[in-house]
């Protein structure tokens, strides 16, 4: 499976070429079983981004009760 974007036409030529050199960034940084592993996260948030709020959402919650209070 293949991720297309559609073209946002409020974003500027500059600010995709910025975005596409952070991903290069991140890319070569990340070992190839990393890539896989991110690649797939990517493609279940992509296809479904409610799906994606609400596992961050969940992620939040249990972080905010599992916290360690300061002193």
């Amino acid at each position: 499976m293949t991720y297309q974007q559609l073209p946002d036409p409020a974003v500027t030529d500059k600010e995709r070429a910025t975005v596409r050199s952070e991903a290069a960034q991140l890319f070569a940084r990340l070992d190839p079983m990393e890539r896989r592993q991110l690649a797939s996260v990517l493609r279940v948030v992509l296809d479904a981004p409610d799906l994606g709020a609400a596992f961050l959402t969940l992620m939040d919650q249990e972080t905010a009760s599992t916290a360690v209070p300061l002193r």
